[in-house]
C-alpha cells in the first residue's frame, strides 16, 4: 500500500529508510513508555524539538516528548474507543526552552493497513488521512 508519507510519494518504510521519519517504538524512550503500535516522530517535528542536533535516540527530549505523548493518549483514550483507532488525531504542545510547539500525534493504517502512530509538527498535513 502507498500511504503517501509526508514529503514524498512512499510507504512508510521507506520514509523511515530514507529519514523522513524516525522510528522511536524500539529506542529506550519508547520502549520506557510501552507503545503499543508502531510509533514514528517525523523530522520535521524533530528539527522543531532539537533544532540543528541530528535525531538521537538518547536525547532527553525525546524521552519528555514520549511520555507527554503517553499521557495525551491515555486522557483520550475514551473519545478514541469510541471513533476508533484509524485516523484520529489528538494534540498536545511540547514546551522547549521558552517556545511551545504544537504537536500532533495520529493513528492510522500503516503499509499493511496495521494500526500505527506518528507524531507531527502541527503543521504537516499527510495523505493517509481519511
Amino acid at each position: 500500500m502507498n500511504s503517501n508519507y509526508l514529503n514524498c510519494d512512499c510507504t512508510r518504510a521507506e520514509a523511515l529508510r530514507d529519514g523522513q521519519l524516525h522510528d522511536i517504538s524500539r529506542v529506550k524512550p519508547g520502549i520506557n513508555c510501552h507503545f503499543s503500535v508502531p510509533t514514528a516522530i517525523s523530522r520535521r517535528l524533530w528539527q522543531a524539538i532539537a533544532g540543528d542536533v541530528p535525531f538521537t535516540p538518547s536525547h532527553p527530549r525525546l524521552a519528555h516528548l514520549c511520555r507527554l505523548t503517553v499521557a495525551t493518549i491515555q486522557n483520550n483514550s475514551g473519545e478514541r474507543e469510541q471513533q476508533g483507532l484509524f485516523s484520529q488525531s489528538v494534540w498536545f504542545r511540547f514546551s522547549s526552552a521558552s517556545r511551545e510547539i504544537p504537536v500532533r500525534v495520529i493513528c492510522h493504517p500503516g503499509d499493511a493497513l496495521e494500526p500505527v502512530m506518528t507524531l507531527l509538527a502541527a503543521s504537516e498535513t499527510t495523505a493517509f488521512e481519511l
